[in-house]
């Protein structure tokens, strides 16, 4: 059994919850999206653990204060308690050859200056071998309606993480349950979030929760999938960490 937490920490502005939240828990493996580069370092030594960063975006500098994000580079992580004995990035939307400098001036501009990936570790933990991906997804603006980009970028991912074959895969995928993205991705994964969550966004932390809580009630954006070699226990959603809720689980190998 290999114990996660995947979490959005929406760069340094909850870095004050999410590090005493970590702690606490002591996952085997911790994924995290919106991660700082540098903060890489802090979360290994919170867990006691080794890991590997995924450069997505570079925050210009003007725009690092007012937004609380610092520091310049932003991706996602996995650390582990356990030997990572393999990684892999695989990037699905290829802004740049180096980490591209954020503009985030229309939806189209976002998108052109990232580098959208997934970030894959193979862990062994007593004698097993867990294969742990994570994400943070294209994003859209409408409240989760999928665009042409996001739906370009959905079958690429689906194109590039087959070979990897069985895994765990979390994150935040910008794609409410129900929708159309959604359902495209559970064609190949089983959803192991308990169905009673009806959203994954914490209205308290998020910075336009308290403006519109109404426009968070049905966007269950983060998601732990898994393929037919693994299965989920003890599932839960986690509030109170960042903008996004923390996923905790337990998950098993089964074949």
């Amino acid at each position: 059994m290999l114990s996660l937490v995947s979490v959005n920490i929406e760069g340094r502005m909850h870095l004050d919850r999410v590090m005493p939240f970590v702690k606490e828990q002591q996952p085997d493996v911790l994924c995290i999206q919106e991660l700082g580069e540098p903060d890489l370092a802090a979360f290994e030594q919170a867990i006691g653990g080794t890991g590997f960063f995924m450069p997505m975006m570079r925050i210009p500098e003007n725009a690092r204060t007012a937004g609380g994000q610092g520091p310049a580079v932003l991706g996602v992580g996995i650390v582990s308690r356990f030997p990572i004995v393999r990684h892999a990035v695989h990037y699905y939307h290829r802004a740049s050859d180096t980490t591209p400098e954020f503009d985030s001036a229309t939806v189209e501009s976002k998108h052109a200056t990232q580098n959208l990936g997934v970030l894959v570790a193979d862990i062994e933990k007593e004698g097993a071998l867990y294969r742990v991906a994570t994400t943070h997804f294209t994003w859209t603006p409408k409240s989760g309606e999928p665009d042409d980009l996001q739906r370009a970028d959905a079958r690429k991912l689906l194109e590039l993480v087959a070979p990897e074959g069985e895994m765990i895969f979390c994150g935040d995928f910008n794609a409410p349950r129900g929708g159309e993205i959604d359902a495209l991705f559970t064609e190949h994964w089983r959803e192991q979030i308990p169905a009673g969550y009806t959203t994954s966004i914490d209205v308290s932390l998020h910075r336009n929760g308290q403006k519109n809580p109404d426009d968070f009630n049905n966007l269950m954006v983060d998601h732990l999938f898994t393929t037919p070699s693994y299965t989920a226990h003890d599932v839960r959603l986690i509030f109170g960490v960042s903008d996004h809720a923390a996923i905790v689980a337990n998950v098993e190998r089964v074949g």
